[in-house]
């Protein structure tokens, strides 16, 4: 249902199992007449090489089609159980060539066939309601932001990382459960080690290492002391435990 109020989808309605071309094909050249029949883009088929191609085309040919035909495809997902965000990245182009058109189409999943619709705006797309607030999309993880520039300003960040989606909780409310973190440790304590730093021997094994070991921390002594809060110390006081290295070099030992 959330689909078909979309008017952003164009469907062609092809009777063979290249609607991935079809879908290109049309985002190429828009009409307003007769745009979902595959007779209106006939005369343009020409331009699709699909030589090696198999289909119905699986996602994992879809980057030969991207270089044999200089276009960047993105793969919109469909999830129907989900309420506030159906669409999610699903196979977004890795393909650098900023000159090369970017075609987004979501794909439709139904028991063992799949089929792709084009999606003439990405923004209407993922756009929730009736809002009059305009907002431009992310193609590779479709956070919305108020301006162009600020959508520019994302971009280089996020091609740092793999295509994702940000998922928002579907309750509408949200209430605070873990009160137990909010009292205080009725008992704790503060604990302080001292160290000298020790040269490491150098030897063959250590120096054939990618990381090579040059000095070491020994801790040489510590100190501790138990805190009681307020609520349960009263008048109790614990003393201040120091100790000191004796030489037999079980400092760590000793403390725990």
């Amino acid at each position: 249902e959330p689909i078909k109020k979309k008017r952003t989808l164009l469907n062609i309605q092809n009777t063979d199992n290249k609607c991935l071309k079809w879908a290109v094909l049309a985002a190429r050249h828009r009409t307003s007449v007769h745009a979902n029949r595959p007779s209106s883009y006939n005369q343009y088929e020409g331009e699709i090489d699909d030589s090696g191609i198999t289909w119905p085309i699986p996602i994992s040919q879809i980057p030969k089609f991207e270089r044999q035909n200089r276009v960047r495809i993105n793969v919109i997902g469909y999830d129907d159980e989900a309420k506030l965000d159906p669409f999610y990245p699903l196979a977004i182009s890795k393909s650098t060539e900023s000159d090369h058109p970017a075609v987004n189409v979501l794909l439709i999943e139904n028991n063992d066939t799949t089929h792709f619709v084009l999606v003439k705006s990405l923004n209407a797309l993922l756009c929730r309601g009736n809002t009059r607030l305009t907002k431009y999309y992310c193609e590779r993880c479709f956070h919305g932001f108020t301006s162009t520039t600020n959508l520019e300003k994302h971009r280089p960040s996020c091609l740092r990382f793999k295509p994702q989606a940000i998922k928002f909780p579907e309750d509408d409310y949200l209430f605070f459960k873990n009160y137990r973190k909010m009292v205080q440790c009725p008992v704790y304590i503060v604990a302080d080690f001292e160290c000298y730093v020790k040269e490491v021997p150098q030897t063959e094994e250590t120096t054939s290492q990618a990381t090579q070991k040059l000095k070491e921390h020994v801790p040489c002594g510590y100190a501790y002391k138990v805190v009681l809060s307020e609520e349960f110390s009263g008048d109790y006081d614990s003393e201040l435990v120091v100790y000191r290295d004796s030489g037999d070099g079980k400092v760590a030992d000793s403390f725990i």
